[in-house]
């Protein structure tokens, strides 16, 4: 889903979407490198080599490859941090003209604080490339990794700014990226990242540049070792699938590339990816009929979960997760039990209810996965306690952590249902956070209760009354002829 009317993205690239996984995902956008936890220290101004000469290099490369040259028509320049800022309001502005003053203010706070992040940024209106010196150092001292001051990283940094600006000249972008509007940016910030990102390394590995590149793009989404359990997946949760912007993107752009050459790559600029799941699947992009079909309706569900709850109180939403958000929210588990789940999966839906005065005080979200067969949503349950007792050893400690949990698996006695209630502390305040997960059929349902307890029966039944309120096309609960896929250590 994207986000909602009135509340326009930050307009460059990286934008984040609202993720529905659970109730400590959040709205945020993310831009190249940013990372959040990070605090903002002035860096020394030192020198850290000559730019003008790197750049020139770049130029030269870059034409090489490209056939464009940029030499007297781009500015390649170190700016500070709060110009990063200034450019990011102006690309806001540029594509949401008529912001209201809250939202402008918000919107610079946003930026201030993004612009301490930022390694690199292409201004298109200026036809300028900056490059943060001070957050290239803050970077490199939080990561340990002194080699990203060195000279061919920066030159991998500024070949990959300068394709932006290539492919500005041959493709028009932006202009294409502000008349797909914010809902799209996500898909289309992965073609441009992503054939960026595709392109400077090969530039790089005809200039010797290899390493340098390599380092580059090591910190592109890092995480710092430090950050851990809960404080850890939120953070996955954020910048999912900005990260996959590069490297799903990089992977997306080659395999149509491949397919169709460059008649290829104009395709994609001009006609980008309808959902994020296409970047992650390119086989979708080129062939539709490919695509999971969902077979499941939702609704009556959804609207009988929304009389439950009294609509002076809350507020609601629905909303679609893509691949990478479901992804990242697995990701304590095992790579190929992962990988397993997110092939079997055809569809998801979810319904978010939040508290109508504060919305981050209470939280209510009931989504729907449908999978290939009924084994498979049996299977995914299996997962889904693992996953959960995971995660009570994993946010044991923190400044957000797990300090009690209670389960019930009621499968034993024929009822599809596992039941987990668990005692979140964030500083010294506790809340009480509710999961049920419910089977019919190829279909799993996950109730989450976040700061509003129910009585446990109660959550259970009305798990269990909202999957059975869930139509399905047909007679048919999963794809044609389908197999149980094979999941790790279990066979087939």
């Amino acid at each position: 889903m994207g986000r909602k009317a009135g509340k326009p993205p930050v307009f460059s690239r990286g934008l984040g979407q609202n993720g529905p996984m659970n109730p400590f995902s959040f709205s945020f956008p993310f831009l190249f490198l940013l990372l959040p936890w990070q605090q903002s220290r002035p860096a020394s101004s030192t020198g850290a080599g000559d730019l003008s000469q790197w750049v020139q290099e770049v130029f030269q490369g870059v034409e090489k490859e490209t056939g464009i040259d940029l030499q007297g028509k781009i500015r390649v320049r170190w700016a500070s941090p709060l110009e990063m800022a200034k450019v990011l309001t102006k690309d806001s502005l540029e594509f949401s003209p008529s912001l209201g003053a809250e939202t402008l203010k918000k919107l610079r706070k946003s930026h201030r604080m993004v612009g301490n992040q930022l390694l690199g940024k292409y201004d298109w209106r200026n036809k300028e490339i900056l490059i943060s010196r001070s957050n290239l150092k803050r970077q490199a001292r939080l990561f340990r990794l002194p080699q990203l001051l060195e000279a061919q990283t920066i030159k991998a940094l500024i070949t990959h700014e300068c394709m932006h600006a290539v492919d500005q000249k041959k493709y028009a972008w932006v202009e294409k990226m502000i008349r797909n509007g914010p809902a799209r940016i996500q898909m289309y910030n992965a073609v441009t990242e992503g054939h960026a990102q595709a392109v400077a390394e090969k530039i790089c590995k005809a200039q010797g540049w290899e390493k340098g590149f390599r380092v580059f793009s090591s910190v592109i989404g890092k995480i710092p070792d430090n950050l851990s359990g809960l404080e850890r997946q939120i953070v996955e949760l954020k910048i999912s699938q900005t990260r996959d912007a590069y490297w799903k993107g990089r992977s997306f752009v080659l395999a149509i590339q491949k397919a169709l050459g460059e008649k290829g790559v104009k395709r994609i600029f001009d006609h980008p990816p309808q959902s994020y799941d296409e970047v992650l699947h390119p086989e979708w992009y080129l062939d539709p009929t490919l695509r999971p079909h969902p077979t499941f309706d939702p609704k009556p569900a959804f609207q009988a979960l929304v009389k439950e709850m009294p609509r002076e109180e809350w507020k609601a939403r629905t909303s679609k997760a893509s691949l990478s958000q479901l992804g990242a929210a697995m990701s304590l588990l095992p790579e190929r039990e992962r990988h397993w789940i997110l092939e079997s999966m055809q569809g998801n839906r979810s319904l978010v209810l939040m508290d109508r005065k504060n919305p981050q005080a209470r939280l209510v979200i009931l989504t729907f996965i449908q999978f290939k067969t009924d084994a498979d949503a049996a299977s995914y349950l299996d997962s889904a306690l693992k996953l959960s007792k995971i995660k009570d050893k994993k946010m044991a400690k923190g400044v957000m952590r797990i300090t009690g949990s209670v389960y019930d698996d009621l499968r034993p006695l024929g009822r599809s249902l596992l039941f987990a209630s668990k005692t979140l502390a964030v500083g010294t305040q506790k809340m009480t956070v509710q999961d049920v997960f419910a089977q019919r059929k190829n279909l799993v349902l996950e109730l989450l209760s976040s700061n509003h307890p129910f009585p446990k029966e109660r959550i259970l039944g009305l798990a269990q009354s909202l999957i059975q309120k869930v139509g399905f096309e047909g007679t048919k609960t999963g794809s044609a002829g389908a197999q149980p896929s094979s999941r790790p250590g279990l066979g087939k």
